[in-house]
C-alpha cells in the first residue's frame, strides 16, 4: 500500500474474498484489506462498502423476515469475516462516511458465486438439499448497480448515515425449487429435481472435509459453507434502504437467470 493516499469524494468498495479456506484467508483480505484501503483515503465524501446479508445471518426460527434492527448472527467463516470488516471499519474509522449494503445471493453475468446453480440446472437430474422447501432473498445485479448509484447521488450529507448498514434485495424471496426450475429452463431442459435429506447432505459435507481437493473442487459443500445450507430461510426485507433513497428492485427474476446462463456459456465455464 506504500505511503499514498488517495483523493477521491466517492468510493465503492467490493471488499471481496467469497471463498477461501480459513478464516485468516477471509480476513486478510475482507478485514484488513478493507482497514488498509480506508487509511489511505483522503477526506471522501461518501464510502460505500459491500458488505453481505452473510454477515447478519439467516432468520431464525422467531422472525420470517430478517430487518436491520435484528442481532447479526453469521454462521459462515464469509459472513463472520464481513460483519468484523463492519466493526473493524467503525472502530478504527469513526468519523469516516461509511455505508454499507447487505446484498443477498446477487444473479447475473459475471458474478461467479451462483454458477453451482446453473451447473446444477443443466442436468437432467437437479439435487436439492433438504426435503423441505427453502426460501432465498436475491438481487439480480443491475439492481445492485442501481442501489449503488442511487446511494451515492443522493444530496443529502452521509454523516448521520456513518456506519450504518442495509440490506437491498427484491422484494420477494424465491424457494429452491423455483431457482432450479428457472435455472434449467434457460437450458430448455425442464430436469426432474430430487430432494436429499439432509442428514445425507451432511455426511457428504463432512467427507468433503476430510479431503482438502475435495473442498476445492466443491467449496460449496466444505463443512464451514455447507451451513448456508442448513437453514430453511434466507430473507431479507428491502423496506428500510426503499423509504431512506426511494430505491427498489426492478430485474425480473426468469430475465435475470437467462442472461446469467447465457454469459456462462459464453464464458465456456458451462
Amino acid at each position: 500500500w506504500g505511503n499514498h493516499r488517495w483523493a477521491a469524494e466517492h468510493v465503492v468498495h467490493s471488499a471481496g474474498v467469497v471463498m477461501a479456506s480459513s478464516p485468516e484467508e477471509y480476513a486478510s483480505v475482507n478485514v484488513a484489506g478493507t482497514v488498509n484501503l480506508l487509511a489511505k483515503l483522503d477526506q471522501p465524501q461518501k464510502i460505500l462498502i459491500l458488505s453481505s446479508h452473510a454477515a447478519a445471518g439467516p432468520c431464525d426460527p422467531s422472525i420470517d423476515v430478517r430487518r436491520e434492527n435484528h442481532p447479526d448472527a453469521p454462521v459462515t467463516w464469509y459472513g463472520q469475516s464481513k460483519l468484523e470488516m463492519e466493526r473493524a471499519a467503525k472502530e478504527k474509522f469513526p468519523d469516516l462516511p461509511c455505508l454499507y449494503l447487505r446484498p443477498p445471493m446477487i444473479l447475473g453475468p459475471r458474478d461467479s458465486a451462483s454458477l453451482p446453480l446453473f451447473v446444477l440446472g443443466k442436468q437432467w437430474l437437479q439435487v436439492k438439499p433438504g426435503l423441505r422447501e427453502k426460501l432465498y432473498s436475491f438481487i439480480a445485479v443491475d439492481d445492485l448497480i442501481s442501489a449503488i448509484e442511487t446511494a451515492l447521488r443522493d444530496a443529502t450529507s452521509w454523516s448521520e448515515l456513518a456506519h450504518r448498514h442495509y440490506f437491498v434485495c427484491a422484494p420477494k424471496p424465491v424457494s429452491d425449487r423455483s431457482l432450479l426450475r428457472g435455472a434449467a429452463a434457460t437450458f430448455e431442459k425442464p430436469g426432474r429435481i430430487l430432494p436429499i435429506p439432509l442428514v445425507a447432505v451432511r455426511a457428504l459435507s463432512a467427507l468433503v472435509g476430510l479431503v482438502p481437493a475435495w473442498s476445492r473442487k466443491i467449496p460449496n459443500l466444505s463443512p464451514d459453507r455447507a451451513r448456508e445450507i442448513w437453514p430453511d430461510r434466507w430473507v431479507i426485507s428491502p423496506a428500510a434502504f426503499e423509504k431512506r433513497f426511494g430505491w427498489s428492485a426492478a430485474q425480473d427474476l426468469d430475465a435475470t437467470l437467462e442472461a446469467a446462463s447465457h454469459w456462462y456459456q459464453q464464458a465456456g465455464l458451462l
